[in-house]
This record gives C-alpha cells, structure tokens and sequence, in this order.
C-alpha cells in the first residue's frame, strides 16, 4: 500500500479497525490506487470516502507521530527562509511552524531519516516530524512559496475562518490570477472518534505539594491544574499606546509594523541602537520591540541603560534575536535585563503580536505561552468540555485536533500527554509530554507526568532522569522528599 512503507501496521488494516470504511470499500479503493496510482490516505480524503481529519487519524497511527492538517494552518511565510524550495520539493516537507530551537515539519514520510537530518543540517534546528497527506503538501509548498515570491506575509489554509484571520489582523490572500482563494466552511473535527478498545486508568493524579501515594506515582487529571489558554485579546482599545520597534532590517520591522498597527498601536521605528534611545527619550514608548545585535548601541546595553533607570525602568521589552537563542538565553535576559519576552528569529508573527498586546494590557506573558488561536483554543475548551461530561475520546480527539493546529502550544500538548496516559497509550502521552517540557523545561507537573509515563512504559533509566529534573523544580521541600523517596525505589 502506498502509505506502508516503513511502517508495522499496513494503513488500510488502520482504516477498518476505527471502522472508516468496510473491507468492501477498502478493495476497491485498492484497486484505484493501483490504477492510478497515489498514496491510499489522500485518495481517499480526495474522493471523499473518508474525511481529511479520519484520514489523518488513522495515517498518525500508522506513524506513530502527530498529524497537521495543512488546511487549518496559518503559517508565517519568514518560515520559508529556513529550507529553500528545491528541498521543500524533493523531500516533500513544508515548515508548520517554528519557536526557538524547534520547528514543526508537515511531511509524508516522517520516518526518513535522510529528510530529517538534511532538514535540520539546513535548519540548524531540532525537527518535530507531523504526518500530512501528501496533496496538501504538495499545494502547500507551490502557494506559499509562490506567495513568497509576491512579498506576501502568510499562507492561510483553506479552513482557517475568517474571523479568525480577522482578529489576528491578517487578510486571506489572493491567488496568483487575482481571484480569491477558495475557503472551505465545512468542520470535519466535530464528527465523532471511533471509540477505543484500550482500558481507562482512572486513577486520580498528584498535585503539588502531596506526597506520593505507597502503589507508586500517578499521572495527574487534565484539566486540573489552570494553564494560560485563552483566546486572543480582542483588538482595539490600544490606540493610546505606542510600541518602539528597533531593527536594523526594515524588512523585520515592517513586518512586526505590519501586525501591530492591524491591532490599532501606533508604532514608532528605529533603526540602531543610538536612534532607539533617542527614540526612547524623545516619544517615551509603552512597550520596546527590541533586536538584539545593533549597530551603535547593542540591544542588552539598551536593556540595562533601562532598568538602571528610574523614569525607564517599567517599559515592557521583548528581544528579537537570531544569534542569541533557546530557552537558557532567555531565562538569562529576564532575570538579568529585565526582559519579558524573547522571541528568536525568524520570528513567529502571530505569535509575536499576541504578546505585544498581552504586555500592553498589563497582563503577564510567560515565555511558553502566549495565547492561543481561536481554533485552538475553541478545540481545547471543547476537549475540556468532553472530558467533564466523561466522553474521553471525544476530549482526546479536540485536543489531537488543537495540537494540529497550534503543535507549539503547551497546554494543548500537556493535557492530550494527560489524556493519552489515561488510555495507556503510553508512547503517544510520552511524545505529547515530551513536547511540552520542551516548550516549558521547568514546569513541575509536565516534568513529573512525563516521569511517570516513562516509569510505566518501563523506560527505567529515562523515568530517573526525569524525576530527576522534577525534584529540582518542585514546589516545595515536602514533594523534593516525596520525589527523592520514590527514585530510591527504582535504582
């Protein structure tokens, strides 16, 4: 089959055990596919015998990574940068989204390791592989990189609502002929999961501060612990407000001008370090769009000339960097520059915008969270809902759905690792919690889940390892102890 390869499960096995189509359908499907060639996943979403996100489903398992519906991205054309179209072309991938050190990679064969490896010698960034059909790549790598070459800011996904590109200052853009692009109202994500066949663990979890139960430690209920995952602010109401972008490439600056003034919030420009502190003196700005490397003064010189100041001292500054990278730097800039946010480059527009409006509502941005969409968050208030009235495969298939769309938001990615290990699914809540460690390496209650499922999977010598950086960000003495007691056991 044309989706097996490499693969242990065949994908049409997949698609009859979550009963998408019937042996019948599956032959004849087959035998289309041999006609005609094509890949079994996209053949069948195409021609409409099973939908794009049954599809998805059943080719994530078959995988064993996530899968990204493209027709839901919106996606920051500054990602195209990183792998030029030739490689785009050859291996089929097409870069979802980027933060930090990480970039989310929509591919067909995600477990081809030559793609990988050249993806990320070419990146110099480390690759979280998501499956997609493969004509939805293809089309997403000739539109965006052709709305590259027209100076576009975005692709948009055909699925992606307007009132969300409304809301995030972003208008669809033309095809190459001029004519509007296509937009599909349709939401497949509401249909229902096929339920699974796997046992629910329905043991309660350990919050903070409790000690660990004698039968060994317990994952934790999603939904119980209050992470940051609301919809973005609505626009408007900043008029009063001035944001001083400093970039020596008026490129970077005029895309950052770009979405803010969308919002309503004057921008003000500068181009170095010296005409930003003039800039800073003359006009007295609410909040600093910063890059770090500046011709004249440098970026952190600005940032301590700042907090040493008595009149400056409060100004919200968020640092663009290319060199200066990763999670340490930016703990770094907080505690030693006072910095609020770091974003490194290039830099995840949406993303970016959210947080300006966040710090200008006086509100605080955590560095691994800065809003969600509102298709995601919509997906995980649906996924909160589901869980509460006890339908965990509908809550699971909401959050699968949220990750698709927004894979670097930690709250999605935390509480589907929470869903998952309650289904023992333990690989999948593994993967889930792995990724949200990486978006927030200090969080007690992900370090500590993911300890758990590791222990459980019977990754001993992993599971000591991360109780190990669990104990050293525990919120208190007494759950150090508890920690401490429990690793002794397993040594």
């Amino acid at each position: 089959m044309g989706d097996s390869s490499g693969s242990k499960k065949q994908l049409g096995k997949i698609m009859l055990q979550q009963k998408l189509v019937t042996q019948d359908e599956l032959e004849g499907m087959l035998d289309e596919q041999g006609k005609r060639g094509g890949r079994l996943a996209s053949n069948a979403a195409r021609s409409g015998k099973i939908t794009v996100t049954e599809a998805l489903r059943a080719l994530s398992e078959q995988h064993g990574v996530p899968a990204i519906d493209l027709s839901r991205q919106v996606v920051p054309l500054t990602n195209l940068l990183l792998i030029p179209v030739e490689i785009a072309r050859e291996h089929k991938v097409f870069p979802v989204k980027v933060q930090g050190e990480q970039l989310v990679l929509a591919m067909i064969t995600p477990q081809n390791e030559t793609s990988i490896e050249e993806v990320q010698f070419v990146t110099a960034k480390t690759v979280f592989p998501h499956i997609a059909l493969e004509d939805a790549i293809e089309r997403a790598i000739e539109e965006a990189y052709a709305l590259h070459e027209r100076g576009e800011a975005y692709f948009v996904g055909e699925r992606v609502r307007d009132e969300e590109l409304a809301t995030l200052g972003i208008v669809r853009p033309l095809r190459a002929d001029g004519t509007p692009q296509d937009v599909v109202e349709s939401d497949e994500l509401s249909q229902p999961p096929v339920p699974s066949t796997v046992a629910v663990d329905d043991a309660a979890g350990v919050v903070h501060g409790r000690p660990l139960t004698d039968g060994g430690p317990r994952l934790d209920d999603a939904f119980t612990e209050s992470v940051q995952s609301s919809r973005p602010p609505p626009r408007g109401g900043l008029s009063d407000k001035k944001v001083l972008i400093v970039d020596d490439d008026e490129d970077v600056r005029q895309l950052v001008k770009l979405g803010l003034e969308h919002d309503g919030v004057p921008v003000i420009e500068a181009d170095s370090g010296t005409a930003a502190l003039e800039a800073i003196r003359d006009q007295s700005p609410d909040l600093i769009v910063l890059d770090a490397v500046l011709p004249g003064v440098h970026g952190f010189d600005i940032c301590r000339h700042l907090r040493g100041s008595q009149r400056y001292g409060d100004i919200p500054i968020v640092i663009m960097s290319a060199i200066h990278r990763g999670w340490r730097v930016a703990e770094d800039l907080r505690e030693a520059y006072g910095v609020q946010h770091v974003f490194d480059k290039p830099i995840d527009l949406q993303k970016l915008s959210r947080t300006v409006r966040l710090l200008l509502e006086g509100k605080t941005v955590t560095q691994d969270d800065a809003g969600l969409s509102i298709s995601a968050a919509t997906e995980l208030s649906n996924g909160m809902a589901a869980f509460e009235r006890g339908d965990l495969d509908v809550a699971i298939t909401h959050l699968e759905a949220g990750v698709g769309i927004d894979p670097l938001a930690f709250e999605l990615q935390y509480h589907l690792g929470l869903l998952y290990g309650r289904r023992e699914h333990l690989f999948g809540a593994i993967e889930s919690l792995e990724a949200a460690v990486g978006l927030a390496p200090h969080h007690f209650s992900a370090l500590k889940n993911l300890a758990v499922v590791y222990q459980r999977a019977g990754f001993r010598h992993k599971a000591l390892e991360v109780w190990q950086r669990a104990m050293a960000n525990a919120p208190d003495e007494h759950t150090r102890d508890s920690i401490k007691e429990h690793m002794v056991t397993l040594l």
